[in-house]
C-alpha cells in the first residue's frame, strides 16, 4: 500500500473517530457515571468527579457545595455505609455540554452495623462537560417516602 493510501485511510479513520453522535455521548456519560459509582468507595477518587463548585445533597443533610464541604458531608453521611445507584434515564442538552442522569439508589450498612441507617430512594446528577471530560455539577439524593 502506498503512503498516500495510508494517509487517506488514517484521515478517514480519524474523521470517523472524531464524529460522535448523541447516542455516543449518552453512552459515554453512562460509562462515566459507572466509573463514578465505583469511585465513591474512596473519597479522594470521588471528589475528582465533581466540578469545583459542585453541590451534593445527601438524605437528611443540608446541601454541601464545594470540594471541602462535599468531603465533610460524604464522610459524615458515609461512615459505616455503602451506597449503590442504578441509572434509569439519561439525557443531554442540545449543545452537548450538559447532561443528566436519574435513577434509584440503595444505602446499606457495612461491617454488620445495625445502627447505621439503610434505605432506598431516587437520585439526580447534573453533569457538565469541562475540557472534554464529564464532571458532576449537582448530585441530589431523595429518600423513598416512609
Amino acid at each position: 500500500m502506498s503512503w498516500r493510501m495510508a494517509v487517506v485511510l488514517g484521515l478517514a479513520g480519524l474523521a470517523v473517530a472524531c464524529g460522535t453522535t448523541a447516542e455516543d455521548e449518552r453512552f459515554g456519560l453512562l460509562a462515566r457515571d459507572h466509573e463514578f459509582s465505583i469511585a465513591v468507595r474512596d473519597i479522594d477518587k470521588a471528589l475528582a468527579f465533581y466540578t469545583p463548585d459542585a453541590s451534593l445533597c445527601l438524605p437528611g443533610m443540608p446541601i454541601a457545595t464545594g470540594a471541602a464541604n462535599i468531603r465533610s458531608a460524604a464522610m459524615t453521611f458515609g461512615a459505616g455505609l455503602s451506597i449503590e445507584w442504578e441509572p434509569t434515564e439519561v439525557g443531554l442538552s442540545a449543545s452537548g455540554d450538559l447532561g443528566f442522569i436519574q435513577g434509584t439508589y440503595r444505602v446499606v450498612p457495612t461491617g454488620g452495623s445495625d445502627e447505621s441507617p439503610s434505605g432506598t430512594g431516587y437520585y439526580v446528577e447534573v453533569w457538565k462537560k469541562t475540557r472534554g471530560d464529564w464532571k458532576v455539577a449537582e448530585h441530589f439524593f431523595h429518600p423513598d417516602p416512609k
